[in-house]
């Protein structure tokens, strides 16, 4: 899958407002959650990661959690990003 290009990321993220471009990588951080809550969305998370065998880099703590998505094969953005991207975002109810 190709690595898509900086005005193609940009583009896509004006239809993604909650999703960011950090360091080459998309990323949606949420701050003031409880701990309960986000401790189901890294398990909801990770089964999707599973099930798409795509995996997304999250860290978490207290009351914040963050995640990042790269095509790390390929080195970049690719479409597969932003399907995962989509479908992480259904998941954060």
């Amino acid at each position: 899958m190709p690595v898509l290009q900086d005005h193609e990321i940009l583009e896509a993220l004006e239809r993604r407002p909650d999703w960011t471009l950090v360091d080459g990588s998309l990323q949606l951080e949420r701050r003031q959650v409880p701990y309960p809550v986000i401790c189901s969305w890294v398990q909801a998370i990770g089964a999707l990661a599973i099930s798409l065998d795509h995996h997304p880099e999250i860290s978490f703590g207290y009351d914040s959690i963050r995640i990042s998505l790269r095509t790390h094969d390929q080195q970049g953005i690719t479409a597969r990003d932003l399907d995962c991207a989509d479908r992480i975002l259904t998941l954060l109810v």
